[in-house]
């Protein structure tokens, strides 16, 4: 039933696979040629030349002819002294005197303005000229401040076209509760001016009214001392300045640029709008030693002369600001019922001292000139595609 049986093995060859055949290949670059040269300078020459030394020429013993000279001199001699004497006679220099070579620089010194009854601790302030030239006020406070100002500020006036102008006695002093650090002249009424005082006060005064010492009207700023004041014309839209309605700007150390409204025939000043300088507007390195929100102190602020709506600020920190007064953007401050905008647009290279004064070019529309305590001065172009820079 069953039996051994063996079968060889069968096998076929797979259709699914196919060997696959290899074949080594290679390539060669050309090989790098390498060249070495080398170069020589032309040939230089140096040649120098000496001028032969010149002898000193005595002329201790110059031999001439002395009867020729003498001859020469009683010729001339007649008609020399016929000039001389007709010189003498002349009246064409006749009250002419030879000036000194150091006035020859155009500049002299006509008055020098004293005021006797200044206290010891009064330093000069503020200087300001009327629009007609004629009359100078000069503003007086302390330097030393603690905190709060207790001292006496003044202002004295002094006509310099007057008949009876003395020099060591000023024609008007009028008196304030605290220093005065800003003074100010109408630019189209010679009689009024404003100051600001150190505890934030702006007083109009009008010097037509001989018989009064008070102000015409009183703005407060909110504490912050009254740094700067200006007298602007068409700010923000408004209508030209005349001589009954004025605007006036003032600055203080507590950020504020506040814009008042100046009724000359009313007798009012009245706060129209404002704008805040914020520690957010200043440069990174300076705003981290300070509070965003917080004011920035205000030193100086000037206006354009062709566009009032364009003006730069100073600060104590050394920062420079250039700013429109076309600004929109709230600062979140709100001081005496009126909003404060931001006015800061771009800023310039900032000081490392406190800027004492920035001016707008009354000539140039893109000059701005400032100076500070860090003993520079300097020039901006506002005209450059990346904001002001400094030239």
């Amino acid at each position: 039933m069953f039996s051994k049986h063996n079968e060889s093995c069968v096998s076929f060859t797979s259709t699914w696979k196919t060997e696959q055949s290899l074949e080594a290949g290679s390539t060669q670059t050309d090989d790098i040629v390498q060249q070495e040269r080398e170069c020589q300078v032309v040939e230089q020459a140096e040649v120098g030349t000496q001028t032969e030394e010149e002898e000193a020429r005595n002329l201790d013993h110059r031999e001439y002819d002395e009867v020729s000279l003498a001859a020469f001199l009683k010729s001339m001699a007649p008609k020399v002294i016929r000039e001389l004497e007709r010189q003498n006679r002349s009246r064409a220099f006749h009250g002419y005197s030879v000036a000194k070579e150091e006035e020859s620089i155009g500049v002299k010194l006509l008055h020098t303005l004293r005021w006797n009854l200044l206290h010891p601790e009064g330093v000069v302030t503020c200087i300001s000229w009327s629009c007609t030239g004629s009359v100078i006020g000069v503003s007086y406070g302390s330097k030393d401040h603690d905190d709060w100002c207790d001292h006496k500020g003044s202002v004295a006036v002094w006509n310099i076209n007057r008949n009876d102008f003395d020099a060591n006695q000023p024609e008007r002093v009028i008196e304030t509760s605290s220093c005065v650090l800003s003074l100010a002249f109408h630019p189209n009424n010679p009689a009024v001016f404003a100051v600001g005082t150190f505890n934030g006060e702006v007083l109009v005064y009008n010097l037509s009214h001989t018989e009064e010492v008070t102000p015409l009207d009183v703005g407060e700023c909110g504490g912050g001392s009254v740094t700067t004041l200006t007298w602007v014309n068409n700010l923000a839209g408004e209508v030209a300045a005349s001589r009954t309605l004025s605007t006036l700007v003032a600055t203080t150390s507590g950020g504020f640029i506040l814009v008042w409204g100046l009724n000359l025939t009313k007798q009012q000043l009245a706060l129209k709008s404002g704008y805040m300088l914020q520690g957010q507007d200043a440069p990174r390195g300076i705003r981290t030693h300070m509070d965003g929100s917080s004011g920035v102190g205000i030193t100086a602020a000037s206006f354009n002369a062709e566009d009032s709506n364009l003006f730069v600020l100073g600060a104590e920190g050394g920062s420079l600001f250039l700013c429109s007064a076309t600004s929109e953007v709230p600062s979140g401050v709100e001081f005496s019922g009126v909003g404060l905008m931001r006015c800061v647009s771009s800023t310039l290279a900032p000081h490392s001292g406190r800027v004492i004064t920035a001016q707008f070019s009354p000539h140039h529309r893109n000059a701005i000139l400032s100076a500070a305590s860090d003993n520079e001065i300097r020039l901006f172009t506002i005209l450059q595609h990346e904001g002001p820079g400094m030239w």
